[in-house]
């Protein structure tokens, strides 16, 4: 289908849905002539003030809506703007400018200030940007007031008055009505600039970095350049606003520029939407024009107002326009076909040339990397030879995605160096390697919800200045021509395999010549997993160079010509996929290690499990996060005084199975009981009173609390005031430890200690069953067998416990029985002993990449 027939093609739905835009157009075109066919003086008065509002709206929505940045101290680029015409338009210093040339001078001056507020502060964003913001408008406030001593520059609270009508050209406009049109002309020459703006290469780039800051870096956009051409922008735009002011008001004050000024504009974009340019100039029109049209109503006017926007925050918070303006000109849609061709050959030829070297695509040399006590890294020495499909495997918490941070620039290492294409990148930031012919995807999908499929993977084509529609469009039919046909439809609404391969082609769509995917089949299913396979080999002999993290080993044999495994931050094996699944390192660091023998042997374990009630049961569950099915016929049961263990792979749906029988996502067919009732349906509060505990994944204890104050916490939420001095003291007789630190903030606690009193939390409630996710993660061995001793401690005082774990050995070491699960299904199942002789576990983590 041509560019041509896709435009006149377009749904009805999309046409009806432009028809609220061209309503604000029509209305405006209606009310603005109205001052001049009626020579009202209060309407034009009302109605130059709305016209500068519209351009102080429309400038701010530039920081605020399309950069994401909350500056509160705009109103100060305002005033900047108003007292600099002042000075050259007035009698105050005697300089009698024209319009235009005082007008720069505005514009100047508010861009200096905007430099002087910004420079200092691109590390800052949110709360920290807005408190420094509001500081920098608070003091131009106090400026105007006093500097009126020793030299008079403002006149202080008097202002300046008598500024002189504007003049262009010899031509001065001393009537109201010609002023009017002035402020309307200027207010449309705005929205028509910040209008080409957003359609423009810096607009995709500004929406970029308010929707994920650290993707864009990663695509080329220099964020901080960026914030800082955000901020210039806007200051132009308010100065242009402050000097259109003081010639149409004649004079200005100090309260003319106060932080209400600065709230109100606030409220005008919020409630039109912050990146709608019709529904922007609608929010200013409604609150400019309401408290008017409310006067009648004497005192109830400001609550009949303020009513009505708590409604609008409750009913439509993303505003009454809450789309926002298209990134691409249906003139570009329309010209992307004709350079098409042109731009999928230059991409084969740089590859080409690429891989007929003998460098290298990417080295690293005694990578080391940490976080705090925490190597994530350590002396990785890898290479990447062109043209190479290379496979990163390893067990949760192994450091691969470290890896890709690395070589992205998105973290930097304590010792070592990157090199790409023999060239070192280790003080390179994230934009500049991904100039040198790098993308990437993420563990986690980092698209822009908030913009279409196209719009996203045009977001990959910052680096390239020309044919960047058609380019877009070549990356996504050479991904899934299936998307390419949906191109419009916003990105939210797609599946998450196909978020993935969005997210893919918009790594394609940079033309780099090395793609690092992050587990690219994360959610697939087996035909799909296939596909992806397909797909990367396809790329690989397009001449690209392509490193996979992935735990789907079907995804690694079918696609990878060599495969290296990480575990605790270093390699540990290499090989082809069949050769790495056969190492016993790898198949121990995936399985771990079990406890001593006997240390951790379970309450009755020699107990035949059949003769125990049943406390918990699943049967048949099935439940999807939105369109991604992860749990698929799930059965298992935990009896009375037993250790169930549940184990598989990363992204096997463990978790998954916890938050769906802690009630934190429900399940879409099947039940779940506890003691015979179904809690399926109940709320997670209500879950835990009825006799359930939770140790979540990854500790999440109270670091600001002492670790008295965390067991107290658990205990009174569980069950009241009563006995909660005793409840803690059992806690702390099972954690001597945290007796001794029971006064210390729990966020200066090792991992280990943090994780015992998380076991400990659960505990203090005295549940029946405790479901325990994931609670060696990230601890040392000697640690791990001291949690798994504690598990024991607590099954043999004669509580329930089932156990997500990934070190199947150490869970195996205390467990009465077991269930293997993979892909959202149970793979196998039986008693602790018969799970830990065969190699049914081994098979489950590592199944794809044994022939």
């Amino acid at each position: 289908m041509t560019d041509s027939a896709r435009l006149q093609s377009r749904p009805r739905t999309a046409i009806l849905a432009s028809l609220p835009r061209i309503a604000v157009f029509v209305l405006y075109a209606i009310l603005l002539p109205l001052p001049l066919v009626t020579s009202n003086y209060y309407l034009i008065r009302a109605g130059g003030s709305i016209g500068v509002f519209v351009m102080l709206a429309l400038g701010l929505s530039i920081t605020a809506g399309h950069a994401g940045m909350l500056d509160l101290g705009y109103s100060g680029y305002y005033a900047i703007g108003a007292y600099v015409y002042a000075w050259l338009a007035s009698r105050h210093f005697g300089v009698h400018a024209a319009f235009i040339p005082a007008a720069l001078a505005s514009m100047a001056a508010a861009c200096i200030a905007a430099l002087a507020v910004t420079l200092p502060t691109l590390r800052l964003h949110g709360d920290y940007l807005a408190m420094v913001t509001l500081g920098f408008g608070q003091i131009v406030k106090i400026l105007l007031n006093n500097l009126d001593r020793p030299f008079n520059l403002t006149n202080g609270p008097n202002g300046i008055v008598a500024i002189d009508p504007p003049r262009f050209f010899g031509t001065t406009l001393f009537s109201m009505e010609s002023s009017y049109v002035m402020v309307w002309v200027l207010a449309g020459a705005v929205a028509l600039v910040v209008g080409a703006l957003v359609r423009s290469r810096t607009g995709r780039a500004l929406n970029a970095l308010r929707e994920d800051s650290t993707a864009a870096s990663c695509m080329g956009v220099d964020v901080r350049r960026y914030r800082v051409t955000a901020s210039l922008i806007a200051a132009a735009i308010a100065g242009l606003a402050g000097a259109t002011f003081a010639s149409w008001q004649g004079a200005v004050f100090p309260q003319n520029f106060t932080m209400s000024e600065t709230i109100a504009l606030y409220c005008m974009i919020i409630l039109g939407g912050t990146r709608s340019i019709p529904g922007i100039m609608l929010g200013v029109l409604l609150l400019q024009s309401l408290p008017e049209l409310l006067r009648a109503y004497s005192v109830y006017r400001m609550l009949i107002y303020g009513a009505a926007l708590v409604l609008l925050a409750i009913f439509r918070p993303q505003g009454l326009f809450p789309a926002g303006e298209p990134l691409i000109s249906p003139r570009a849609l329309t010209a992307a076909g004709r350079g098409r061709g042109r731009g999928g050959r230059q991409g084969a030829e740089s590859h080409a040339t690429a891989a007929a070297t003998s460098v290298p695509a990417l080295e690293l040399v005694d990578l080391t990397c940490s976080f705090g006590g925490v190597v994530a890294a350590h002396n990785v020495n890898l290479t990447v030879q062109r043209g190479e499909v290379l496979g990163i495997i390893g067990p949760n918490g192994a450091g691969k995605t470290t890896l890709f941070n690395l070589m992205t620039g998105l973290v930097q290492p304590d010792s070592g160096d990157v090199k790409l294409w023999g060239k070192s990148t280790s003080a390179m930031p994230p934009h500049t390697i991904a100039s040198q012919g790098v993308a990437r995807t993420f563990q986690h999908i980092r698209l822009y919800d908030t913009q279409s499929v196209l719009e996203n993977v045009l977001a990959g084509c910052h680096l390239h200045r020309a044919d960047q529609v058609a380019r877009a469009r070549e990356a996504l039919q050479s991904i899934c021509p299936d998307l390419a046909a949906r191109e419009n439809e916003p990105v939210r609404n797609l599946s998450y395999p196909d978020k993935r391969r969005v997210e893919m082609a918009r790594a394609l769509a940079t033309g780099a010549s090395l793609l690092l995917l992050d587990e690219p089949a994360a959610g697939m299913t087996p035909d799909e997993i296939a596909r992806a396979a397909s797909d990367i080999r396809r790329l690989r002999d397009q001449g690209r160079t392509i490193v996979v993290i992935e735990h789907h080993m079907d995804l690694i044999a079918a696609a990878c010509d060599r495969v290296v495994v990480l575990d605790h931050g270093e390699l540990i094996a290499a090989g082809t996929p069949d050769e790495v699944a056969a190492n016993a390192t790898v198949i121990a660091a995936y399985l771990g290690k079990g406890a001593a023998a006997g240390a951790c042997k379970p309450a009755g374990a020699d107990c035949p499990s059949e003769n125990r009630p049943v406390l918990l049961s699943m049967e048949d569950v099935h439940a999807s996060y939105g369109p991604v099915e992860v749990l698929r016929g799930v059965s298992l049961e935990v009896r009375k005084g037993e250790v169930v263990a549940l184990l598989g792979a990363n992204a096997a749906g463990k978790s998954t199975v916890m938050k769906t029988i802690m009630g934190r996502l429900r399940p879409s067919a099947g039940r779940i009981t506890f003691r015979g009732a179904r809690i399926d349906s109940l709320p997670t509060s209500a879950i835990v009173r009825a006799g359930l505990g939770i140790v979540p994944e990854g500790r999440r204890v109270f670091g600001d609390m002492t670790v008295e104050e965390n067991i107290e916490l658990a205990a009174v939420a569980a069950a009241g005031r009563a006995g909660v001095a005793e409840r803690v003291a059992r806690a702390m007789e099972l954690f001597p430890v945290l007796a001794e630190r029971r006064a210390q903030h729990a966020a200066t606690l090792s991992g280990g200690e943090q994780q015992m009193l998380a076991i400990a939390r659960a505990v203090v409630a005295s549940p029946e069953l405790i479901l325990m996710d994931e609670p060696s993660m990230g601890l040392a061995p000697i640690m791990v067998e001291r949690v798994m001793e504690t598990v024991a401690r607590i099954n043999r005082a004669g509580t329930s416990v089932l156990l997500v774990e990934q070190n199947a050995a150490a869970a195996l070491g205390v467990a009465h029985r077991a269930y293997v699960l993979r892909d959202g299904r149970i793979a196998a199942a039986g008693s602790a002993a018969e799970l830990m002789e065969g190699e049914t576990v081994a098979s489950a983590y590592l199944a794809g990449g044994r022939a």
